[in-house]
């Protein structure tokens, strides 16, 4: 087994968990904030790439080549995305539906 593979993994993983606090970060701007969501896409964009940054200049320091860490965070950032994306998409459709409902009540 190529042992690049293992920093791939590493930064795959790390950038799962990037991906999963720019959701965290997205809903919870989203349901209290929901007027300020657009801010919330340029701060994850900006978590993301300097997550990026971070991982070619540490990349310098560790055993692994370093396109192999770059591509796994960045697979690691992107591939998430989709499912998250979905949920997100989720909640605002809620939050509409909710938000239509009590109109109607009201």
């Amino acid at each position: 087994m190529n042992e690049n593979i293992v920093g791939a993994i590493i930064t795959f993983v790390l950038g799962f968990a990037v991906a999963g606090l720019n959701f965290l970060l997205s809903r919870a701007i989203l349901t209290k904030q929901p007027e300020k969501y657009a801010f919330s896409t340029i701060l994850r964009q900006l978590i993301q790439i300097l997550y990026i940054v971070a991982v070619y200049f540490v990349a310098e320091k560790t055993p692994w080549d370093m396109m192999y860490m770059l591509i796994g965070a960045v697979l690691g950032v992107t591939l998430p995305m989709f499912f998250f994306t979905q949920r997100l998409v989720k909640i605002n459709d809620s939050m509409i539906k909710n938000r239509k409902e009590g109109d109607e009540n009201g």
